[in-house]
């Protein structure tokens, strides 16, 4: 009997091509959902970015138009939420359904979290430094610039040689104001007070000293000013005061450090200290500036270099920073004159019968105070519209020391004022000496008065937000295979993490 073979195998090619079809579109779809993945990843990077940048936008007008500056006025979590709303709309974009049901990368946001959100008066003040710098590039005039590295260098200049410093209106001579006598002798043929009396000389040293100490402890700008009532005596309310950045932001421990001079300056060394000036100069007015500032406080330079309340307030301590200033410059010159050296230590020896180290401090003192009531005479010369040069000669020096006695507000100058610095040019010499964090935090609080009076009352900088780092955390559905979930379970999961600011 014959067996039947035929029938034994039947289906098989079938079943073994199933097979075979099976796993090739298992691997194909496993491929292409692979791809979609990357896409989506890719996808979800764009749309972060793009819905940041989107944010971003949303920046305060006042604030650009005028200061070149950006920064979202806005509460974090009203941001956030901002953010979040663009994500969901660049996530599922109003296309017709034809296409959307061809939407290969359709993903949805789960959540929107911050690990940081930063504001223009973080960094001690850097992050709002760094626009007006990187701003001012663009409309500084390079003429100003290079007047600007002039002064730098000239105020550089000056610190080897100063005279004795005042403390509580008195003038304190220390070690190295003696040190700095102890190399220097009088010419025997020149200079006066060769043979004066011991009593006349300490009458004299007296008279001078009560001088000038007066006149520091008085109201200079009674002295500087022919009519003082056309002076701006507007005044910062103790409310405004308490929302200034000035006051309610804090500075870093290494900010401290760098003000207390225990540390190196590593923090405002990256900010172009020429350029913030000329933003300073572009931006803000002084006494001497004819325009009317849309803001209060009129004295606005002033105000960055001491930082007081009142209009009055900050140009008498401006004026002292340049009296200070100009002292330093006299004093070197009068260590180089060899007449007026001379005057003041023949009159330190009739005082202290040349014992050295009593004339060394005589002569420092004299000299000091000589050089301080010059800087008197020069900074009216500057309220007066005057030029005054660096340093300046026997030309156009003023006084002598009995000239001191009596100096008055009537005083002649000996200085024709047409060459040397005006007012703002020895304004900008003190606030190149200035703390660079006061003067970053002192720019945004004329800002904020600013746009808080003209614009929007509610305007705060601190509230204002220049960068963020986040994360997002989205999901997408399979589509072609669903085997990605058991070999990996979070393969549709995806985090985005990004940091965004304006540069």
């Amino acid at each position: 009997m014959k067996r039947n073979y035929c029938n034994i195998n039947k289906g098989s090619i079938t079943i073994y091509l199933t097979l075979v079809t099976a796993i090739i579109l298992s691997f194909i779809f496993s491929v292409i959902e692979s791809a979609r993945i990357t896409s989506v990843k890719t996808r979800t990077k764009a749309v972060t970015y793009s819905s940041l940048d989107s944010a971003f936008s949303h920046f305060a007008l006042q604030l650009y138009e005028k200061y070149g500056i950006f920064g979202v006025f806005t509460a974090e979590e009203d941001f956030l939420s901002l953010v979040e709303d663009y994500i969901k709309k660049n996530c599922n974009p109003k296309n017709p359904s034809s296409i959307n049901a061809l939407n290969l990368i359709k993903f949805k946001i789960d959540s929107i979290e911050y690990n940081n959100i930063y504001h223009l008066t973080d960094n001690d003040g850097i992050i709002f430094a760094s626009q007006a710098a990187s701003y001012e590039k663009y409309r500084a005039a390079n003429d100003f610039l290079k007047e600007i590295s002039d002064l730098e260098h000239n105020v550089s200049d000056i610190s080897s040689e100063s005279p004795a410093k005042i403390d509580n209106n008195t003038i304190m001579i220390t070690d190295k104001d003696i040190n700095l006598m102890k190399n220097i002798s009088a010419d025997p043929d020149s200079g006066l007070y060769k043979n004066i009396s011991q009593s006349d000389a300490a009458n004299l040293k007296n008279n001078i000293v009560a001088k000038v100490t007066e006149l520091l402890k008085s109201n200079l700008l009674l002295f500087f000013t022919d009519n003082p009532a056309s002076l701006s005596h507007t005044e910062i309310s103790d409310e405004t005061k308490a929302l200034l950045p000035s006051h309610t932001c804090i500075l870093s421990e290494n900010a401290k450090a760098i003000q207390s001079e225990n540390i190196p300056d590593t923090i405002t060394t990256v900010i172009d200290k020429g350029l913030f000036l000329s933003y300073i100069n572009n931006s803000f007015s002084s006494y001497y500036d004819k325009v009317n500032p849309d803001i209060s406080l009129k004295y606005q330079r002033e105000y960055l270099l001491c930082g007081r309340l009142s209009d009055s307030d900050n140009l008498l301590a401006a004026a002292m920073a340049m009296v200070n200033l100009r002292a330093s410059l006299n004093f070197a010159y009068l260590l180089r004159d060899y007449d007026k050296r001379s005057t003041a230590i023949n009159l330190a020896n009739s005082l202290c019968r040349s014992i050295p180290i009593a004339s060394q401090a005589a002569a420092a003192l004299i000299l000091s105070v000589w050089s301080y009531a010059e800087g008197i005479i020069d900074v009216k010369d500057l309220f007066m519209g005057k030029k005054v040069p660096l340093i300046k000669n026997s030309q156009n020096w003023t006084l002598s020391v009995e000239g001191i006695l009596s100096m008055n507000k009537n005083t002649k100058s000996s200085n024709p004022g047409h060459e040397g610095y005006s007012y703002d040019h020895y304004l900008n010499m003190c606030l190149l000496t200035a703390d660079s964090f006061k003067l970053y935090f002192r720019s945004m609080d004329l800002i904020q008065l600013d746009i808080c009076e003209n614009c929007n009352s509610e305007f705060l900088f601190a509230a204002c937000i220049s960068g963020a780092d986040i994360n997002v955390n989205y999901h997408t559905d399979s589509i072609f295979i669903n085997t990605l979930k058991l070999i990996s379970p979070n393969a549709y999961k995806f985090q985005v993490n990004m940091v965004y600011g304006y540069d």
